[in-house]
């Protein structure tokens, strides 16, 4: 769907050398959100088109100050010990090349999943739906894969992807001011929803409607090596990496 990074974010063929000295290839140093912010304005003519299907937006929770021109920001949950809804993804960034690539969770395809508090309620015209007089999102998770990137959100059709996310701008990193920005991106109904609406009675598919477009600003932190001859990733990435690096 996109190249990603992140998109935040290998392969079985990776070699790993241990103890050795720090080749040219290998100057990146891993780093992760310690905080941040993601600003959106939603797409007016996507939400026109829910609401002639009886799907109509009360009301939108911002947790955070969004970024001007956005109407809207929604706070991103940090990562934490005893926190497992806290934010997983870390990355490597390369100063010299520019290099940006999400690094494996370890957990199958997925890279990571951040997490952002907010609360989305839509009522629901009985007469054109059959579903609960709210249909309420509470929370979302961004999970972050190396075949797609989705917004989903628990207890709503079953933790099935609700959003597919597009990084149309490549990461910005600032490493003395420890800041990472992502300029451009765009969230886009799923299949799954969409099947959703039509099994509850909507008339219509609603996949790959645009729902928002994005910016998010985060503080990131180093994440400081065990020693000095930490293993170190050099070659052999492979195919699925390159989905996700800029």
């Amino acid at each position: 769907m996109r190249a990603y990074l992140l998109s935040m974010f290998f392969g079985l063929t990776a070699t790993i050398a241990l103890g050795t000295s720090l080749p040219v290839q290998a100057q990146a140093k891993i780093y992760q959100k310690k905080s941040g912010t993601a600003s959106f304005n939603l797409n007016a003519e996507t939400l026109n088109i829910l609401n002639s299907l009886g799907l109509s937006l009360a009301s939108v929770e911002s947790t955070a100050t969004p970024y001007p021109g956005f109407t809207y920001g929604w706070k991103l949950i940090p990562s934490s010990v005893n926190n497992e809804e806290g934010t997983n993804l870390k990355f490597s960034y390369d100063a010299q090349t520019g290099e940006f690539m999400a690094l494996p969770s370890g957990i199958g395809t997925i890279e990571g999943i951040e997490n952002y508090e907010t609360t989305l309620v839509f009522n629901v015209d009985k007469t054109k739906l059959i579903l609960s007089p709210e249909f309420v999102i509470q929370g979302i998770s961004l999970t972050l894969a190396t075949d797609r990137d989705f917004l989903s959100s628990n207890g709503v059709i079953n933790g099935s992807p609700l959003l597919d996310l597009a990084v149309l701008a490549p990461p910005v990193v600032d490493v003395d001011h420890k800041i990472l920005k992502f300029d451009d991106l765009r969230t886009y109904l799923s299949p799954e929803f969409s099947d959703f609406l039509v099994a509850a009675g909507a008339t219509k598919q609603v996949t790959g409607l645009e729902f928002f477009d994005s910016k998010s600003v985060y503080s990131i932190t180093e994440v400081p090596e065990p020693n000095s001859v930490l293993p170190i990733l050099i070659i052999g990435i492979g195919l699925i990496a390159s989905r996700h690096k800029f």
